[in-house]
């Protein structure tokens, strides 16, 4: 989970995480100030994508032990990495029963994520950089953070399986995912946007 210390208070959402740097590159003049509608569709990738992502790589990948172990035992102490091992199936079954996954909703997931790349791509159809400014907002960070799983970005950094190690119909459906409009605006906004630095 992520965690920001700011010594008199701590972060503990991503979305306050977020918002707290964005407010101060804005009010340093780093970043111009963003249109209403950036807040609401923000919003809208965190309650809404982020969600349907989550349960849909979810689905898929945990049957796929080792890739999803991998991933897990990612930069964490050894003494975790032993429970993951050990562990896999009991974990496998909380976070199947905390996230209520079920494999008959994938098609359900997969239109709900169909949709919401049908939005970034209608915004960006006027040949538009970013989805609200000249410059990266929240809402394009949010964007691509939350898709990231559906296009396994190679600049995300984080843990996440390659596209090799998927099952054979995950992989389909993040090729399709990457191909798209709104695909290839997260995979660039990871390629060239990932590692600058404002101010």
């Amino acid at each position: 989970m992520p965690v920001l210390d700011l010594g008199e208070t701590s972060l503990t959402d991503a979305r306050q995480i977020v918002e707290y740097y964005e407010r101060g590159a804005r009010e340093s003049g780093r970043l111009p100030a963003q249109p209403a509608e950036s807040k609401q569709v923000f919003d809208e990738f965190f309650d809404e994508l982020g969600v349907t992502v989550r349960a849909w790589a979810y689905t898929y990948q945990l049957p796929q032990r080792r890739s999803t172990a991998n991933a897990w035992m990612h930069g964490v102490p050894w003494i975790e990495r032993q429970v993951i091992r050990g562990g896999y199936p009991l974990l496998a079954v909380i976070v199947k029963r905390s996230l209520k996954l079920r494999t008959d909703a994938l098609a359900e997931h997969r239109a709900a994520i169909d949709r919401s790349l049908a939005r970034v791509a209608s915004r960006l159809a006027d040949g538009r950089r970013y989805l609200f400014a000249d410059t990266l907002g929240a809402a394009d960070m949010a964007f691509a953070s939350l898709i990231a799983p559906a296009v396994l970005a190679p600049e995300y950094s984080g843990p996440l399986p390659t596209i090799d190690e998927l099952s054979e119909p995950m992989r389909q459906e993040v090729t399709e995912i990457r191909a798209h409009p709104a695909g290839q605006f997260a995979l660039r906004l990871f390629r060239e946007d990932r590692h600058v630095t404002l101010g």
